[in-house]
């Protein structure tokens, strides 16, 4: 084990350990859901948690621009055995990267949506139109999850084949991921689905990043 795979390996353990804390607080500060649009005071509800909303907003572009800062440290690393692989692994999570500011931006604008009415607008139609601003952010998010896990897949796979982590620990990532890809697109298509499904990946994360910052990475069995 080098002493350079291991100082990686507890530099990426850490940035998964800041994403861990961004990324569910961003989610319980958001407050939305498209059930809310049943509320007459929907806009004045939206305009008074403004602030938390906008904090949601930026943790979650802070736990993306993270996770695009761990396939950067990782390419040249993957690039030395698999090129096209490497080059997969960082296009996805910055194009996942673009696809968050996507439903960032709708969720901003129903943000300015709800502080820039007045007391003459239709609610009606503004309704419908913050019903769209919502369905299309709900929409980029699901699309993000699925960038996010086929990426995920990706560097799992290449952690199990040079086993810089124990093999069960990357197969159990690969298994975790591709739950979430699966479960993901049967929301897509209107299937309900239990949170359970992707809390299993915040397990495996949390096993995943303890690892990472107690061991770090092996050295890889597969020669330059």
């Amino acid at each position: 084990m080098t002493t350079s795979n291991k100082k990686l390996g507890r530099t990426v353990g850490l940035l998964f350990l800041a994403i861990m804390v961004a990324g569910p607080v961003s989610h319980y500060l958001r407050g939305l859901s498209t059930s809310m649009f049943e509320s007459a005071n929907f806009y004045n509800d939206i305009s008074a948690n403004a602030l938390q909303m906008r904090l949601s907003v930026f943790l979650d572009i802070l736990a993306a621009i993270l996770s695009v800062g761990i396939a950067v440290l990782l390419y040249p690393v993957i690039k030395e055995r698999f090129n096209k692989l490497a080059l997969w692994y960082l296009g996805l999570y910055i194009t996942y990267l673009g696809v968050i500011f996507v439903s960032d931006i709708d969720r901003l604008s129903l943000i300015s949506l709800s502080e820039n009415l007045t007391a003459s607008s239709d609610p009606g139609n503004w309704n419908k139109l913050g019903l769209v601003l919502m369905k299309s952010s709900l929409q980029a998010h699901f699309i993000s999850l699925i960038i996010y896990s086929s990426a995920s897949m990706l560097l799992y796979y290449f952690l199990f084949v040079t086993k810089m982590v124990p093999m069960f620990l990357a197969a159990w990532g690969i298994v975790a991921v591709m739950i979430v890809f699966v479960v993901t697109w049967l929301q897509i298509f209107g299937v309900d689905i239990s949170f359970v499904f992707y809390a299993q990946n915040g397990a495996f994360i949390l096993v995943f990043t303890i690892w990472l910052l107690v061991k770090g990475f092996a050295e890889s069995s597969i020669p330059s």
